[in-house]
């Protein structure tokens, strides 16, 4: 087990367990990983839990967050509590008072607060794509 207390920092870190208290660290790679008031550049687990925490990109089959955030998320199984997410990969996601940039999952249950979901971004690409049609025919070669 690797663990990190206390206004430390550490630049790459692989182990069975890690806990982080009140540290950081740029790369995890371990079975268990665990943030309570610290933060991860990126992170690859079979099980990630943060509370208070973020991480920029983990990547796990199971992560779980309660009060804290993650830039990018791919997991198979997805538990968010009082945070936010830039983006979400996975196949079952439950979000409790979360907000998400784009989430993508089989199943979701919750509360969830998408501002992008795919079918808001099916109708902006549509609609860029007939601006874009637009625009290249008012405006288009002239022969």
């Amino acid at each position: 087990m690797a663990s990190a207390d206390q206004d430390s920092s550490i630049e790459r870190l692989n182990a069975e367990t890690v806990h982080l208290e009140q540290s950081t660290a740029s790369f995890v790679e371990a079975d268990t990983v665990t943030v309570n008031q610290g933060a991860i550049q990126e992170a690859r687990a079979d099980t990630i839990t943060i509370e208070q925490g973020g991480i920029g990109q983990a990547q796990a089959n199971d992560i779980n967050v309660d009060q804290g955030g993650i830039g990018f998320a791919q997991a198979k199984r997805l538990s968010f509590q009082k945070g936010g997410i830039g983006i979400a990969i996975g196949q079952q996601m439950e979000v409790t008072n979360a907000r998400t940039g784009l989430l993508l999952a089989r199943e979701i249950k919750g509360d969830v607060q998408a501002m992008l979901t795919p079918k808001t971004a099916a109708i902006m690409g549509g609609g860029m794509g007939l601006m874009l049609g637009l625009v290249m025919l008012l405006f288009g070669r002239k022969k």
